[in-house]
């Protein structure tokens, strides 16, 4: 057997909307997580509201990277004298 249901807390949050649609509930046997109670919906949500915010804050950290060396080339060229097209 295997011994965890899902690899990503995103793909078990999944699990657990499909579960909710069909009006069944996760409880966890090892761990303190039942989603038949709020405090349980509590502690399953949280996680998942961080996770999403460490998603949007990566991409919005490697965007501007991005722009900001774009930015950085187009400086140093316009500085060197070359014409920018």
């Amino acid at each position: 057997m295997a011994d965890r249901l899902t690899r990503s807390f995103v793909h078990f949050a999944k699990f657990v909307e499909l579960f909710d649609k069909r009006s069944v509930s996760f409880v966890s046997v090892t761990q303190q997580l039942n989603t038949t109670t709020s405090l349980g919906r509590l502690t399953f949500n949280v996680p998942l509201s961080f996770a999403q915010f460490e998603r949007e804050t990566t991409s919005e950290h490697s965007r501007d990277n991005v722009r900001d060396r774009q930015n950085f080339c187009l400086r140093t060229i316009t500085f060197c004298g070359a014409r920018r097209r």
